[in-house]
Parts: structure tokens; C-alpha cells; sequence
């Protein structure tokens, strides 16, 4: 409400990647790598596994190390966000623009060929074979 009243940003700036945070990143990788998507362990169950791994204790890891899990962690926020589809909405618009663009191309092929085959032949002999380039044309465009 304070917020609103002072007129403040509700944006915060965004806080850069924490060695925790990089740390339970690569138990999580290593942990679910062979496991099916809706069966990966919960963030509470791969905590338990890095408090019990002593190579990843935080005081006798080397600078370079740390360096090492930090960089891996925001090499995959930066595929994650740049990636074709980073999120469930941008994936469904994908589809969406797909088949819209499939199914104009599919009408635009079908009313040519029924305006070709309507028309005299006698009249237009090489309009068939213009109609049919202009759909193949098309279909491998995409």
C-alpha cells in the first residue's frame, strides 16, 4: 500500500548469482540428470544432499572452483532466458504463430486450386501450372 501511495517502483534491480545458489544448481543437475521431467527432487531433498557432500563445502573450495559454479550457473540463466521458448507463454505464442501461418499458407494453396479448377482451360492453359508452383512455392518457403 506504501508503495502505491508514494508513487515508489516496484521493480527492484537484479541481484547477481549467489555461490549457494550455484552450488545447489549443480547438485540439482547432478542429481535429476537421469531422472524423467515430473520426477526430479525437490529443492529440500537436494539441500539435504549438498549439507551431506563434503566437496562442496564452501570453506574448502578453492577460489577456483567457486569461480567454475557461479560461471555454470549463469551460463544456463542466459540460455534459459535467450533461448527460442524461455518460458511456457513465449513456447504456446510459438505454436500459435506456427499453425496460424500453416493454415494460411494450407487455405491459400486450396482457394487457388478451386479458383483454377472453376475457371475455362481454354481460356487460361497455363494458370493450373502457375497456381500449383505458387502453393509448392510456398509449402517449402517455410
Amino acid at each position: 500500500m506504501r508503495k502505491m501511495v508514494t508513487r515508489m517502483s516496484t521493480y527492484a534491480p537484479t541481484r547477481g548469482p549467489s555461490l549457494l545458489n550455484a552450488i545447489l544448481h549443480h547438485k540439482s543437475k547432478e542429481l535429476n540428470e537421469d531422472r524423467i521431467a515430473g520426477n526430479h527432487l525437490k529443492l529440500k531433498d537436494i539441500q539435504e544432499e549438498v549439507d551431506k557432500d563434503t566437496n562442496l563445502d564452501v570453506s574448502s573450495m578453492s577460489k577456483q572452483r567457486q569461480k567454475e559454479l557461479i560461471d555454470e550457473l549463469i551460463d544456463h540463466h542466459m540460455l534459459k532466458s535467450q533461448g527460442s521458448c524461455s518460458n511456457n507463454r513465449a513456447a504456446a505464442l510459438d505454436a500459435h504463430q506456427n499453425i496460424k501461418a500453416i493454415t494460411l499458407e494450407v487455405s491459400l494453396c486450396v482457394f487457388d486450386i478451386k479458383s483454377v479448377l472453376t475457371s475455362n482451360v481454354d481460356e487460361e492453359p497455363f494458370s493450373l501450372h502457375w497456381h500449383l508452383f505458387f502453393c509448392i512455392l510456398l509449402t517449402q518457403s517455410r
